[in-house]
């Protein structure tokens, strides 16, 4: 009978050792021979005639090989299972494993040595600690709102094409020629086109760009073109890393492709039908005040998610346990083809066990509380991605078309565990935030984007 044994080889790092004796893989080898010996069929014989001789010589060593394997396979998976072995990713031959000559005429004893990280014990505690978390109120003030109407109006708007540049609001498609430090076309600089509004370049740049026409140039460095507020989107835009000082000095003919100009709609019940159908606004102040509103919903959903953030993150840094890492770094490099050396490893593992550390904690909070997902939850959730494809407007959520679509993503296997995990996720911190206190802050925009993550 087969033997199994288990040592402790470092932190959570076990070796499991199972010993296959003659008697163990005689059986198995001849039982699957006998199996093929029905189906062969060889030039010269009939099928299931062939000598089992010649059967063994030709397909044997394969077999043999393939079955003894197979039960070592099932000696270290039926353990594992038997001892209720907790582990963390899937077992490897160990690094000690001697070379195998799997013989099938040979009656030796076969060993194979397995390395796994088993599961850490962990104690959550961070619930436990008398403090309130901050539940962050961005306050939404008129320019904001201001803003985000005319951005409503620029979208509803008429584009027009004036020939020359003439206000603020003038869109332009321009293209970023990047220059040399004698004006001249650099060799194998960047050459991109963009499209912006006149309002985002800087004063300075306005005043050289006003009156300009299609086919005209400026020549000016990047960071003095374009507003503070917006230059590091346009300088990413160009494919340049917006925090290296030598990207935002760089200079470029800016070429003018051409200009063009929105008529904005007039504030009137047709243009509020645009934005929001169906809801009936009158005036520009209910107008107005529904946009407040769903400004103050967003930044609450960003408020919300920075709370999570805030759980997600002390949970991993606060939670204190050990991880196998000789075996993971060890796995890593045998099972991810990404990593090619121990320093590509080195390099990563961090981040690595970030992810490893909230999966276990996520495990153990869901198998605490008793969290679970129903069929029905799933389904929900798909029915609102596919609301989001029709830009959040109703649909008939009834019809027969839309049933056989969720159906058909339920039977998605991807799909399927991608969004349980989602709604389990929703689920875990909705229950997280029912757990704790939150005091309620006001803060300024610009203030909440500044705000520092835990442990960033």
């Amino acid at each position: 009978m087969a033997t199994v044994a288990q040592e402790n080889i470092g932190t959570l790092h076990e070796k499991i050792v199972i010993k296959l004796a003659k008697e163990d893989y005689t059986p198995v080898f001849t039982s699957t021979l006998k199996k093929q010996a029905k189906q062969a069929s060889l030039p010269g014989f009939r099928k299931g005639k062939v000598p089992a001789g010649m059967l063994k010589k030709m397909y044997g060593p394969g077999i043999f090989q393939e079955e003894v394997l197979r039960m070592a396979g099932i000696e270290l998976e039926k353990y594992l299972i038997e001892n209720k072995i907790e582990f963390l990713a899937k077992p490897v031959p160990a690094e000690s494993q001697q070379a195998l000559n799997l013989d099938m005429d040979a009656d030796k004893e076969y060993v194979f040595e397995y390395e796994l990280g088993a599961v850490p014990t962990m104690e959550l505690t961070l619930l436990e600690k008398k403090e309130k978390w901050p539940m962050y109120k961005v306050t939404v003030t008129d320019e904001m709102v201001t803003e985000e109407v005319e951005r409503f109006r620029y979208k509803a708007g008429n584009m027009t094409e004036p020939e020359t540049i003439t206000v603020e609001d003038n869109v332009l498609n321009v293209t970023f020629i990047e220059t040399n430090d004698q004006g001249e076309t650099a060799e194998d600089g960047l050459n991109k086109e963009n499209s912006l509004l006149l309002k985002y370049f800087t004063k300075k740049a306005q005043d050289a760009l006003m009156g300009k026409k299609a086919g005209d140039e400026v020549n000016m460095k990047i960071k003095d073109a374009i507003n503070e507020d917006v230059l590091p989107a346009i300088v990413k835009d160009l494919d340049l890393d917006p925090a290296l000082e030598e990207n935002t000095s760089k200079s470029f003919i800016i070429k003018i492709d051409k200009v063009g100009l929105i008529e904005k709609p007039e504030m009137t019940e047709v243009f509020f039908g645009q934005i929001y159908p169906g809801m009936d606004i009158k005036t520009e102040e209910d107008f107005r005040a529904k946009v407040k509103e769903d400004i103050q919903n967003y930044w609450a959903g960003q408020s919300k998610s920075f709370l999570h953030n805030e759980m997600y993150e002390r949970f991993i840094h606060e939670t204190e346990f050990d991880l196998p890492d000789n075996f993971l770094k060890r796995w890593l490099l045998i099972s991810e083809e990404k990593y090619k050396t121990p320093e590509d490893v080195e390099a990563e593992y961090s981040n690595f066990t970030h992810g490893i550390r909230w999966e276990l904690i996520m495990k153990k909070l869901v198998e605490e509380n008793n969290i679970d997902v129903s069929r029905e939850e799933i389904e929900g959730s798909v029915k609102a991605q596919l609301q989001q494809y029709f830009g959040g407007q109703p649909f008939d959520s009834d019809a027969d078309w839309v049933q056989s679509f969720i159906n058909k993503q339920m039977q998605d296997r991807g799909t399927y565990e991608k969004t349980y995990r989602e709604v389990l996720g929703h689920k875990l911190f909705h229950f997280l935030e029912s757990k704790v206190e939150t005091e309620e802050k006001e803060i300024a925009l610009e203030d909440f984007i500044k705000l520092p993550h835990a442990h960033h």
